[in-house]
């Protein structure tokens, strides 16, 4: 059977990646089975984690679900949610967004590659992005990317002016709350974030030129390709895992709207 590939073919969904304003919370959903699998794989135990952990200077190893907790430094809990999924959440802090920063690392890589990928049956939800964030020393670092679906890309393609509007209020709310946390100053007012004419841009509303993650101009206007080949991603100058966290938080509040207009659309 022919594995589907996220940016041609639909693929059944693996996780939901959200973020909460009010308490600068990342929270993603996925099947408990999915994370009880991580202890299986023994070259990610052994190979990735340990190692990595070494190299970071964590003090605890990566917790594999015990006492409710997940990933490098406990900085993910485990809820129970219904229909046999969980919720992974951490509200971020300076404290523990670089552990929260490794463990997203790790976790959407092996969601991606690890976990199988199957075509959707009737009536299952898509996944409409598979995130890649990086933490590494030294310049861009950080370096974080997309792969986006077919529907995904042509959502953000079709996008209209009170679409942006609404969306767009949400994007920057998250991400000066979460700018303010980790860099302890008041964003930059002029500084707006999310959806644009056919697309989306995001840069640290720093009040000056930092970083950015979107999707490349060039590719914006070619309506005819994305209904074959969903988009890639793009980032420029993303040095830092603080900065990265606070693009992904605009960048879920975004990926929360195209799953809200999805199933509004199943409904009707």
């Amino acid at each position: 059977m022919k594995t589907p590939f996220i940016q041609n073919d639909p693929v059944k969904r693996k996780y939901e990646l959200s973020f909460h304003a009010r308490d600068n919370s990342f929270e993603i959903t996925l099947e408990r089975h999915i994370v009880d699998s991580f202890i299986t794989y023994d070259g990610f135990r052994d190979n990735v984690v340990t190692e990595r952990r070494r190299e970071r200077g964590f003090k605890k190893p990566w917790n594999f679900g015990s006492d409710g907790y997940f990933g490098y430094e406990d900085c993910l809990r485990i809820v129970p949610k219904e229909n046999g999924l969980v919720a992974l959440k951490a509200a971020v802090t300076k404290e523990n967004g670089l552990a929260l920063t490794a463990t997203l690392t790790e976790l959407f890589s092996m969601l991606q590659y690890a976990i199988d990928s199957e075509c959707p049956a009737e009536g299952d939800e898509e996944q409409e992005m598979f995130i890649r964030p990086s933490l590494t020393s030294g310049p861009y670092g950080a370096a974080m990317s997309a792969e986006l679906s077919v529907a995904f890309s042509l959502w953000l393609y079709h996008q209209d002016d009170s679409l942006r509007k609404t969306v767009n209020e949400k994007v920057n709310q998250a991400m000066n709350g979460l700018f303010k946390v980790l860099f302890d100053f008041e964003p930059e007012e002029e500084s707006m974030n999310g959806l644009m004419e056919h697309s989306f841009l995001l840069a640290p509303p720093a009040g000056m030129y930092t970083c950015q993650f979107g999707i490349l101009r060039e590719n914006q206007e070619d309506l005819e390709s994305i209904t074959t080949r969903g988009h890639d991603t793009f980032c420029h100058n993303l040095d830092y895992w603080n900065q990265e966290l606070v693009l992904m938080a605009g960048f879920a509040k975004i990926c929360e709207a195209f799953r809200e207009g999805q199933r509004t659309i199943k409904e009707t």
